[in-house]
């Protein structure tokens, strides 16, 4: 009985020590024979699209670390839109407006 009570405990120390779930992720497409075009899409935890931005004449690193900061401050407010109203917004300028 003790040895069950000494797991059941432990199981939930590792339950509560689990970090959260993340909010959401986003994805940069660009296409290689398109030129100078960037699709930014938000999706929320659940995989669903929340938000998709097309950005003309603009060419987005996915790896630089300011890029990354940028499109994780959009996804925030991105969400919370989504949040709101349950409609997948288009090209609001929730990006564009961060790269200016």
């Amino acid at each position: 009985m003790k040895k069950i009570l000494c797991i059941v405990g432990l199981m939930m120390i590792i339950v509560a020590m689990k970090p959260p779930p993340e909010q959401g992720f986003w994805v940069i497409i660009t296409r290689d024979n398109a030129p100078a075009m960037t699709v930014v899409r938000f999706y929320n935890e659940r995989q669903v699209l929340v938000y998709e931005e097309h950005l003309d004449g603009v060419r987005l690193d996915g790896s630089n670390h300011r890029v990354q900061q940028r499109l994780n401050k959009s996804l925030r407010t991105a969400l919370v839109a989504w949040e709101g109203n349950r409609k997948v917004m288009r090209d609001q300028g929730l990006v564009a407006m961060l790269f200016r």
